[in-house]
């Protein structure tokens, strides 16, 4: 007697031989989202587990999903720590997917972004260049404090930053967080990055997990734009 599967049985077949025999990142995630949509307890420590082994090969979206996890105690318990953690692998995964695919960007282009996006010193060497660039005032700390007191997002992070490594002011942290913390209420990108660095240092995990969630979910949106993803 022959016996007729359908096509969403065999889908799911596939799909979990892919995941399981084969230990593909792609596939555990997919796997990992289907669990995910149930709001069965048992289908979210599911869900968990297939982010937890796609994450460790470094899947970028799945280092993002098992960051949320831990931040919202879905399919295990809320650990915010684990969540920063995992939010800046995906942060870095990012970086490696677009090292990966160099198709829309030229690949010095890419090196650049790599470089800017992971290390400090350079990205600081970076805006310290274009900063000098661009301004037209001969006292930049001035025009800074003017600009992030009316209001401009940008200046508040370029000021959070000159507070933090004492760059034409005496170093003061907790005026860097301040203003880091104004720019990112605002979106500023690098004002989400710095303040979510300084929630993190402080060990504030559970803050420091909400702004690394917001600053990978801006990189990651970028990336499928970059991408065509």
């Amino acid at each position: 007697m022959d016996v007729e599967i359908s096509q969403q049985v065999q889908d799911w077949v596939e799909l979990w031989q892919d995941a399981n025999r084969k230990n593909d990142p792609r596939a555990q995630y997919r796997l990992a989202t289907l669990y995910a949509a149930s709001s069965d307890v048992e289908a979210e420590k599911k869900a968990f587990e297939w982010y937890k082994k796609s994450a460790a090969q470094g899947f970028t979206d799945a280092c993002f999903s098992l960051g949320k996890c831990y931040e919202d105690g879905k399919g295990t318990r809320k650990n915010y720590r684990q969540a920063v953690r995992w939010y800046k692998a995906a942060q870095r995964g990012v970086s490696d997917d677009l090292m990966e695919h160099p198709a829309p960007m030229d690949r010095i282009e890419d090196a650049m972004v790599q470089r800017y996006m992971e290390y400090e010193a350079y990205a600081q060497s970076v805006d310290e260049v274009l900063e000098a660039q661009g301004s037209l005032w001969e006292d930049s700390f001035q025009r800074d404090l003017e600009e992030a007191e009316n209001g401009d997002a940008e200046a508040q992070n370029r000021l959070g930053h000159r507070y933090r490594y004492g760059q034409g002011v005496e170093p003061d942290m907790e005026q860097a967080v301040y203003w880091f913390w104004k720019s990112a209420q605002q979106g500023c990108e690098a004002g989400i990055s710095h303040y979510a660095t300084c929630m993190e240092e402080r060990k504030e995990y559970k803050e420091a997990a909400k702004w690394h969630r917001k600053y990978a979910q801006i990189l990651i949106k970028w990336r499928k734009r970059r991408l065509g993803w």
